[in-house]
């Protein structure tokens, strides 16, 4: 059995003057960080990846350094390309791309795209990773899309009720992957 925790990074803080690969974690996010360590501690993580986002990898920063394991950065992590800049109708445009995961705005990233992404980056990990425990650090979006192609009636309510950070855990065996539900963690 192989199992993947999939952790959406804490709060950060998007700006207008940084590209969205940039916004680092708000000081709240920074002390989200830091409690999350007891916790991931209890889970027997052996591997961590993150994508490259600064927010991701300063999400994982603490337990990293409070285990010794080394965040390993996966590309095929980072948030879907949704928009080129923040956007004022940001959620009525995202729900839009929940109900039709082949739309997205010019020059992004269609749902499909970055579901068949993330997938294929699991699918990767699995075959480096099998039989182990492997945290990945990425985002709400692709976290979303990845549990979409899981249940297929996830959807805009579900990625909605997301928190930061928040924490799933996927179960690998020769049967499929398979979310489990009952997982649940506290800060």
């Amino acid at each position: 059995m192989t199992i993947f925790y999939l952790l959406r990074h804490a709060e950060s803080a998007p700006s207008h003057e940084l590209k969205e690969s940039q916004w680092p974690l708000s000081v709240r996010g920074q002390d989200q960080a830091e409690k999350l360590v007891p916790v991931l501690q209890d889970l027997r993580i052996q591997h961590i990846y993150s994508s490259p986002y600064l927010r991701a990898q300063q999400t994982v920063h603490p337990f990293s350094q409070a285990t010794r394991l080394p965040v390993k950065t996966a590309h095929d992590l980072r948030e879907r390309h949704f928009s080129d800049g923040l956007i004022d109708n940001f959620l009525e445009i995202m729900e839009h791309a929940w109900s039709n995961l082949d739309f997205c705005l010019p020059g992004c990233e269609s749902g499909q795209k970055a579901q068949n992404r993330v997938r294929t980056c699991l699918d990767r990990l699995l075959d480096l990773h099998r039989s182990e425990t492997l945290l990945l650090s990425s985002h709400g979006n692709l976290i979303g899309l990845l549990l979409k192609s899981l249940v297929p009636e996830y959807g805009f309510s579900n990625w909605r009720r997301m928190r930061n950070p928040d924490l799933f855990r996927l179960i690998v065996t020769d049967s499929g992957v398979t979310w489990d539900q009952g997982f649940r963690f506290e800060l």
